[in-house]
């Protein structure tokens, strides 16, 4: 194999190095903000004074998502949603068993 092949191989392997370790930085990091995201509305929903929460409260503790996002997280962290007349609730599903168990989605 000539030096020229040789040299073409070497740079192409640390360039595919160094884009594979770039990619998996971002998405380490990215996934670390969710992490850190879903840990902070579980704090929020573990409240003593609070079993729910409105949707539109916990959108403005957590800015910067989608509303579907936002849900997204809210699933993940464990929370479960209720319907009031005035809006939308969640709370987390072990703060919330009684609701669940009576077969209603309402909120008191």
């Amino acid at each position: 194999m000539s030096d020229s092949w040789s040299v073409a191989l070497v740079s192409g392997f640390v360039a595919a190095g160094f884009t594979t370790a770039g990619t998996l930085y971002i998405e380490r990091m990215k996934f670390r903000t969710e992490f850190r995201v879903e840990s902070a509305i579980r704090l929020l929903l573990k409240h003593d004074k609070y079993r729910s929460r409105t949707f539109e409260k916990i959108k403005s503790y957590v800015p910067g998502y989608t509303d579907e996002e936002l849900r997204m997280m809210l699933l993940r962290s464990g929370a479960v949603r209720f319907s009031a007349k005035n809006g939308e609730y969640w709370g987390l599903v072990k703060r919330n068993k009684h609701r669940l168990r009576a077969g209603t989605k309402q909120v008191d």
